[in-house]
């Protein structure tokens, strides 16, 4: 994989991570939808979304400290097969990711790009029609150290593409995010979340539950942190703990009592929650 290097780029730590299908139930968002009838590349970005403090449109948020893990695919949408790579070389190999920071001052510092791609893929690789491969890289300044605070824009190429497949083949994408400190009350609730979320995909129950009781000290009625209980108790096997949570969470919901929370839930949601209970021999 390369690295572009120039005025406006910021000097980023890739770190590559073989991603399996759970890949894609972690994307939080993406401006690069898959394409039919295209061979094409989408990005994602890994997290989970703001519900408490303010985000700009297409800009989500990470805190300082947190990992920025990016989730680049390859699609076949065409009817026949395609391959990617060759022999001793991956389609990794030829992938271009430029990160530019945006500074406050409005302008960019010239830094040096550096790359350490682990566990990439080898070698050429057949794509079936409507099959597709991916990998997941995990963005980190040069030190070592998680990306500071700013504004960042992520480019991505695979220019290789040109050269597979028929009709549209999109090479290039682009995401922007944010990094910022978890200061306003709102920052803080949401930043809680974001480490339950870190929590549960990483399979820590003790500190997912941890988070989840910050949040309840801070905001005793989130209806994010009531759902996020009721679902932790549910894999636990706890049901008695679940319909507590849930019966919360369903109270809080219809009554609309999280005038905090910025985001609301689809229509569809209270119907989810009663479903939720009847799994637990509650009665909705």
């Amino acid at each position: 994989m390369r690295m572009s290097a120039g005025a406006s780029v910021m000097c980023v730590l890739v770190t590559a991570l073989v991603s399996q299908a759970q890949g894609r139930l972690l994307s939080q968002v993406s401006n690069a939808p898959i394409v039919d009838h295209a061979v094409a590349i989408g990005v994602f970005l890994h997290g989970r979304a703001n519900l408490y403090a303010p985000a700009a449109p297409g800009f989500p948020v990470f805190y300082s400290g947190e990992d920025v893990r990016v989730e680049v695919v390859v699609a076949n949408q065409t009817d026949v097969e395609i391959a990617v790579g060759e022999a001793g070389r991956s389609w990794i190999d030829d992938l271009q990711l430029t990160v530019v920071r945006q500074h406050a001052e409005g302008t960019p510092s010239p830094m040096r790009v550096s790359t350490l791609a682990r566990f990439a893929r080898t070698g050429r690789l057949t794509l079936l029609p409507g099959h597709s491969t991916n990998d997941v890289f995990t963005l980190r300044a040069d030190t070592g150290q998680p990306l500071p605070i700013g504004m960042y824009t992520i480019a991505v190429e695979l220019p290789t593409l040109e050269r597979v497949g028929k009709g549209t083949r999109i090479t290039r994408r682009r995401v922007s995010f944010e990094v910022r400190e978890p200061v306003a009350r709102g920052d803080v609730l949401d930043y809680y979340l974001h480490q339950a979320y870190r929590a549960r995909i990483e399979n820590r129950p003790k500190d997912e539950r941890i988070w989840i009781d910050r949040v309840m000290a801070m905001h005793p009625g989130s209806l994010a942190a009531w759902l996020d209980l009721a679902e932790l108790t549910f894999r636990q096997g706890d049901c008695k703990a679940a319909i507590a949570a849930l019966t919360r969470a369903l109270s809080v919901l219809t009554s609309k009592a999280d005038q905090e929370l910025r985001v609301r839930p689809p229509a569809e949601h209270e119907f989810v929650l009663r479903q939720r209970l009847q799994k637990c021999g509650a009665t909705a």
